[in-house]
Formats: C-alpha cells, structure tokens, sequence
C-alpha cells in the first residue's frame, strides 16, 4: 500500500513539473522567476536536462546582459546554503559546465583574476565534476600566472571533495593545465608558507643578534617568526608609510635581514608596499648585501625585487612612473641586487629602460645579453664601449665573464668579421699579460671554451705572443683549440699561423723531441697533428724536413702542395 501511495506522489509531482512549472518557465517575460526555480530542488527543474539547456539559453541569450551572471550568483548561493557540492545527474551538470563556459569565453580576455576565482572555486564548483582536458580550451593562452593559479586552485579544491571514481577527469584537466601553463609554474619556494613560531628560538636570536658568532639558522627563524607575527599584520597605512618602513627595516630588523630566506623574501613581495617604502626595504637590504651569501644575495632578487615589481596590482606596475630616467629606476629598485637580473628582465619591467645609457651599471652577463639582442654583432663602436665597461674592475674575469655568456645558449654569436677583429683585439689587450701565469688548466679552458667565438680572428702575431714562453705540452693545447677554428680562417691566415706555430718549434727544437713532449705522442704523424695541427698543411715540406720527420710515416698528413715537394726532393 505505502509503495502504490508513493508512486501515485510521484505521478503527481511529475504531472505539476510539466504542466505547470515547465510550462511557466517557458515564458520568456520571466527571467528573475527562472532562475528562483530552477534552483529549487523541489521544482524537479534540475533533473531535466533538455528543459534546463533551453531555460539556460534563453538566459544567456537575454537582453539583459546581467542576467546570466545573476543566475551565477544565485546559483552558486542556493547551492551554499543548501550544502550542495555535487550535481548529481551528470547531464545536467554537463549542461551547466558547458553552456556556461561557452557564454563566457569571449569575456575571458577581460576576466581579471578575482573573476577567475569567483567562476571556478565558486559559481561552478557542484559542476567541475564534468570538467574534461577539452573543456579549458576556450581559456585563453595569455592569461596571467594570477588567473592560472586562480582557476588552477579552483580544480584543486574539487579534486579534493569529490569521490574517486568522479575525479579521474578533472584530475587530467588539471595535469592538462599544467601543461599548458609552464611559464606560470612554480617551485615550492614561491609559495609563502607559515611556519610554527617559536617563542623560546625566536627570543634566543634576538639576544644573540649582535653578539659575535651570532648563528644563521637561529636568526632565519627569528626573521620568519617575526614576519608572520609582525610585518604580516602590518596596516595599509603603515606599510605606505616611509617613516614606519624604514624604522623597521633600517632599525628593527635590520641585523637579521643578511639571514633572510626564501619564504621570507616572498611573503614580503605580496606586502602592499608603496613605491617608496619598497625602495627604502631595498636599501636596507642593500645595506646587508656584503653579510649575505651568493645564495641569499640571488634570493633577493628572485623571491623579492622581482616578483614584487612583477605585480600588475598596483597603480605604478614596476615603479616606472616613480623614477626619473633608468638609472634612477635601476638603482632605487635593485639597489645592490641589479647584477641577478637579466636584461630581458629589465626590458619586461621597465618599457622605457635604456640599456645604452646603463652600461657602465651592467654587469657583464648582462652586456653580454645586450650584445646578442641590439644588433651590437655588427657595430664596432657598439664593441668598444662594451670594452669600455668591461676593463672596469677586474678585466680578465670581466672579459672571461662576457664571452663566456655569449656562448651560453650553446650557439655561438654571428660576428661580422671586422666586429670579431675588434673583439679578439680588445680581449687580447687584456689577457695576454696574464699568459705567464697560466696553467695548462688555464690554457685549455680559453682556448677551447671562452676564445672560441673570436679564435678565427686570432692573428700570427697574437701566436707569436702567446707562445713565446710556453711549454710544449702548452703549446700543444693552444694548437688543438686553433686547429678547430681554423675552418673559419682565410688561407692567408692558416699560412701565416703555421709559420707562426712553426718559429716556436724551431726555437724549442732541443726540447721538442725529449720524452716530456712526446708523451702520447706514438709516431711521426701523431707528432705532426699535435705540433702543428690543422695548419701542417700550410707551411712547406722543407720546412717540415727541418724536424726529421719520416716522409712515409707523414705522407697522408701532406697537402698536394707538399707531396710534390716531397717528389721534386727525392
């Protein structure tokens, strides 16, 4: 009896449901009724995919451009206060993810990232469920890494609440994103993550903060307790207040700032600091630079400087507007640390950045990145003032820095012959008189790693140098790292190396020969390769007779030149 009572309830609310409310939400005067009814779970509207598609369309399709998005918001509302994280029947949770993402993908262009978060970790949370790789095709690739993380969080917080048999989908939606988003990745350290604050270790580094051996770990925590109980409660008007920035950074907290750590640094980026009190945090870790390893020093730059000049959230992105000129902007935004940034960096944050006006504040990585990307591969008067800058300070590692960074890519730069003159001119000025102290270490990394660019540049006259008071197991490295540059080299030029090559065997002659510098060295041929390389060729077979070479033993090694000196001698 109680079975054929409840059939006979059903029968009857499925013949109110079309003969009433479906009938009444088909009116098209009624768009704020629909939407009160179709999120009444009473009204069976939710369980009626065709109906649903239909009402939801002529939502969309309103007038009334706020329409829908009320419906969102009612939505999402009723399904908060009725504790609904799920549709259940899947058509219509389909029907919901899918229309509503196709009415709002030409917005997302304009979506900001707050818009993000309310439409995935709110509005369509009970539906993500239907989420698919396919479906987050109409996200737009130039999004910011904000609305990532924003729509990112959103499939996470779903992932987490829903049974395991539903979430295999937007589990590869999410991995999908990822993919898709690379740039926007980070690592854990870009996170700011609270730590549990300990009063005794807290109060322990402050007493020991300006006694001698003081002890890094101990201060790191204290500077993390103190920026989660502290700084992270500082107000608007404080953290805009340069009198209040300052007497904290310059003052309070100034002894543990050289034990600075990552987590520290990026909780800091997000601090709504003004332009100005940013620029006075700036200094007082400027101030700290020289107690701070390369590590912490690099970390500034990375978890602070930059992504707090990265936020597009505030009324002047990049504190361009606050600075008069690059320098100025340079300077009071970098303060010690500008060395860490690339130039690409720099060029992103600052539109306006001259990097011709600040190369003597460049190091030279970033000359070096400035040279690859201006054109300068074809200006020789580009070249001389980048020489300028690097006999500034210490020129050789200056110089080792520079061109080591030209090759750093692994594609070596495309110099016009005359600007890698210039170049091989300039480097030599500056290393040449440092041969006499180098070790075979020494002339093996310059001349097969660092030299590499400009070696078809290097003159007769720079061997001659070069080789002037070298050993021969030296010298042997020099002919090797030539030997692969000779290709690129004018036959006038081989010709006038070999000579050069040549001179210093027939000046160390009584030494070339003794085991020392014949170690390795098997045959004649083997002697030829080693002490003369690509450029035997290019001096003649007389000449080489002069070493008591056997003519059999080096034949294969002769230019036609030389083997029909070595018939015409016979």
């Amino acid at each position: 009896m109680s079975d054929e009572l409840e059939d006979s309830q059903k029968e009857k609310a499925k013949l109110i449901y079309q003969h009433f409310i479906h009938a009444y939400l088909s009116r098209k005067d009624l768009q704020e009724q629909k939407t009160e009814l179709i999120l009444d779970t009473d009204s069976g509207a939710l369980e009626d995919e065709a109906f649903l598609r239909e009402v939801l369309t002529s939502l969309i399709e309103s007038p009334d451009d706020e329409e829908f998005e009320h419906f969102l918001i009612a939505f999402a509302k009723a399904n908060k206060q009725k504790n609904i994280t799920l549709i259940k029947n899947p058509g219509v949770r389909d029907t919901i993810l899918n229309l509503t993402l196709t009415a709002l993908a030409p917005e997302f262009e304009e979506f900001e990232p707050e818009d993000f978060k309310m439409l995935f970790q709110d509005h369509l949370a009970p539906v993500l469920a239907s989420l698919h790789p396919g479906s987050l095709a109409v996200i737009p690739n130039n999004i910011s890494c904000h609305s990532y993380r924003a729509i990112l969080t959103g499939l996470g917080q779903s992932v987490e609440s829903l049974p395991l048999h539903l979430s295999d989908s937007l589990r590869s939606s999410i991995k999908s994103l990822k993919e898709r988003f690379t740039r926007c990745s980070l690592p854990d350290s870009f996170m700011c993550k609270k730590t549990p604050v300990n009063e005794n270790l807290t109060c322990a580094a402050v007493n020991r903060s300006h006694a001698p051996g003081n002890s890094k770990p101990s201060l790191s925590h204290a500077l993390e307790a103190l920026g989660e109980v502290r700084i992270a409660n500082f107000s608007q008007t404080q953290l805009q207040s340069d009198d209040f920035v300052g007497s904290w950074f310059q003052t309070n907290i100034r002894p543990f700032l050289a034990s600075t750590t990552p987590n520290f640094l990026f909780c800091l980026s997000s601090k709504n600091f003004s332009c100005e009190t940013y620029q006075t945090v700036i200094k007082a870790f400027s101030s700290q630079r020289a107690s701070m390893d390369r590590e912490q020093q690099q970390a500034v730059y990375t978890h602070f400087i930059r992504p707090f000049l990265s936020r597009n959230d505030s009324s002047d992105p990049g504190c361009v507007s606050f600075n008069r000129g690059s320098k100025e902007w340079l300077q009071g935004n970098f303060g010690n640390f500008s060395g860490f940034a690339k130039l690409r960096d720099l060029q992103h944050l600052n539109a306006n950045f001259s990097s011709a006006e600040l190369l003597p504040l460049l190091t030279p990585t970033q000359v070096a990145e400035l040279t690859l990307s201006s054109g300068a591969l074809n200006d020789t008067d580009h070249i001389d003032r980048v020489f300028e800058r690097l006999q500034e300070g210490d020129a050789l590692e200056n110089v080792e820095e520079f061109l080591t960074q030209l090759t750093a890519n692994g594609k070596g730069p495309d110099f016009q012959p005359v600007v890698r003159d210039r170049v091989m001119n300039r480097t030599f000025s500056i290393i040449s008189p440092n041969f006499t102290h180098f070790m075979e270490e020494d002339w093996f990394v310059w001349f097969h790693k660092i030299l590499v660019p400009v070696l078809p540049s290097f003159s007769p006259m720079m061997i001659k140098s070069a080789t002037a008071n070298i050993s021969c197991k030296n010298f042997q490295v020099v002919v090797s790292g030539m030997s692969n540059a000779a290709p690129a080299m004018s036959k006038g030029q081989r010709k006038g190396i070999g000579k050069a090559l040549q001179g210093y065997l027939v000046k160390s002659a009584s030494v070339i020969n003794k085991p020392v510098c014949r170690h390795g060295i098997q045959s004649d041929a083997e002697w030829l390769e080693a002490y003369l390389g690509a450029f035997s060729q290019h001096v003649t077979y007389s000449d080489l007779k002069a070493f008591n070479l056997s003519a059999m033993a080096v034949v294969d090694s002769l230019s036609p030149e030389q083997k029909t000196e070595l018939i015409l001698d016979t």
